[in-house]
């Protein structure tokens, strides 16, 4: 029996789901020992090839069950495969409440039912959702460089803020040139680092440095971009990519942290209602340099 998890789109649809998958598969082996498990979906390799027990397959050919639109579909069964997506919009929106966890514990409630129909096993929810937060096994990437330069930089600036300055492939933020915002505000806080996460016109300060040059990675290293922001103060971004995996565990769960995020509506930013550190939502590009140098 194969249990294959699925998204046809974005990184962050697959960190948010890498609790609720890494449950599912414990679960289903604790009563079916022999089952197999499978994630396939559209991004890079390396995205989610550390959630224990399933198989990461990037960017095959058949994302999907075989059906006429799978990128729609929730739950498929088909002889010895159960197809389960993971996508937070998936049923045209039927689930729909903000890109929040408390949607998908609805979404993942009726999962579990399925795969109690499907597969007959005792499949409860779990105890406490904060199982389902996602938490990346950071040993499994190439953290090394990050520890190197953290060791390196050990004690020379008061805070350091990661800034998600990419541009995003959804639509649940606005436009914000991070570029020109990180250049005044650094070059007038010298006592503070700036980690960007892209290089688009690059800043030439020397408290501004870019993720990709000290994690050296050829191919995705969104994992390793959460690694470096579970050391720093202040975390900045607008739900997508880099900053979607800095909402982890570790992150979300320490109240000595602040995440400032720019979205359209507040619940679409603020993943887990119940989270520890600080949070600060931003709806306009323009309340985000106030934002920052308010950390400051």
């Amino acid at each position: 029996m194969k249990v294959i998890f699925y998204n046809h789109f974005h990184n962050g649809d697959l960190h948010y789901s890498r609790g609720f998958v890494n449950y599912s598969a414990s679960e289903i082996l604790k009563q079916i020992p022999n089952a197999e498990f499978e994630y396939r979906h559209a991004q890079k390799p390396d995205t989610v090839s550390d959630i224990p027990n399933v198989k990461e397959i990037s960017q095959p050919d058949n994302i999907g069950p075989p059906c006429d639109d799978p990128s729609q579909v929730f739950i498929h069964f088909t002889g010895n495969e159960l197809y389960i997506n993971t996508w937070i919009c998936v049923e045209g929106c039927r689930y729909w409440n903000g890109t929040c966890m408390r949607q998908e514990i609805i979404k993942w409630c009726d999962a579990f039912k399925s795969m109690e129909e499907h597969l007959n096993i005792s499949m409860p929810p779990p105890t406490d959702w904060i199982t389902c937060i996602p938490k990346i096994n950071y040993e499994k990437y190439k953290i090394d460089n990050v520890d190197a330069h953290m060791e390196a930089t050990n004690g020379k600036y008061q805070k350091r803020f990661f800034v998600s300055n990419g541009p995003i492939y959804s639509n649940q933020a606005p436009d914000v040139d991070f570029d020109q915002i990180i250049s005044n505000i650094a070059n007038d806080n010298p006592q503070c680092l700036f980690y960007m996460t892209q290089k688009l016109g690059e800043i030439n300060i020397p408290n501004v440095v870019y993720t990709e040059d000290i994690i050296k990675k050829d191919g995705c290293d969104l994992n390793e971009n959460s690694y470096l922001s579970t050391f720093c103060d202040v975390l900045v971004g607008r739900t997508s990519g880099p900053s979607s995996f800095a909402g982890c565990y570790e992150n979300l769960m320490d109240e000595n942290k602040t995440m400032i995020v720019c979205s359209h509506r507040e619940d679409e930013g603020c993943w887990y209602s119940d989270l520890i550190c600080q949070f600060k939502w931003m709806p306009s590009a323009d309340d985000v340099a106030p934002a920052i140098l308010s950390c400051i």
